[in-house]
């Protein structure tokens, strides 16, 4: 098989689906670090709140099961392509528009919908407020780590695989 006719009849394609895949595995690899980052708070909420409140509760309040993860994925993959998308075409300006796009959705959804209350009360017993405040800071923290690792790790991803073919 003469491959040098396969590269000049199919080498922009060739190129392009190179670049994507490299583009999905280095996805890949920042999924797993932001995996590890949700692994760890998990461990910090359960050792919380095993003396304070009841185990379930806490980790149905704060920790998100695969049902509802599995599209943030499907958003990051999506995310790669159009990043990818971007490079391509030579034109940042779409991954800032994006990007732009994000931080305000991502703003609003944690002002309006995800805002912790100021304290917490179960039954007749309150949580302590030196020990909530350690809790809010673990899950800002780690909600901050994945959106800004996740995020950065596709357009990485994304930059690496079209300048890498």
């Amino acid at each position: 098989m003469n491959f040098n006719h396969i590269i000049d009849n199919y080498g922009i394609e060739l190129r392009i689906i190179g670049g994507l895949i490299i583009a999905f595995m280095l996805g890949e690899l920042f999924a797993k670090i932001v995996q590890h980052i949700q692994k760890i708070f998990e461990k910090d909420i359960e050792s919380w709140q095993e003396s304070r409140f009841p185990a379930t509760r806490w980790y149905e309040s704060a920790i998100l099961d695969e049902k509802f993860t599995r599209p943030t994925t499907w958003l990051g993959w999506m995310e790669i392509v159009f990043f990818y998308f971007c490079f391509w075409q030579n034109m940042p300006e779409g991954i800032g528009m994006w990007l732009v796009f994000k931080v305000a959705v991502k703003w609003e959804s944690w002002n309006n919908i995800v805002k912790m209350p100021d304290k917490i009360k179960y039954g007749q017993q309150e949580s302590d407020d030196i020990e909530y405040l350690k809790l809010r800071n673990k899950l800002a923290t780690m909600v901050s780590q994945k959106f800004f690792i996740g995020t950065l790790g596709n357009i990485l991803a994304s930059a690496v695989g079209w300048y890498l073919v």
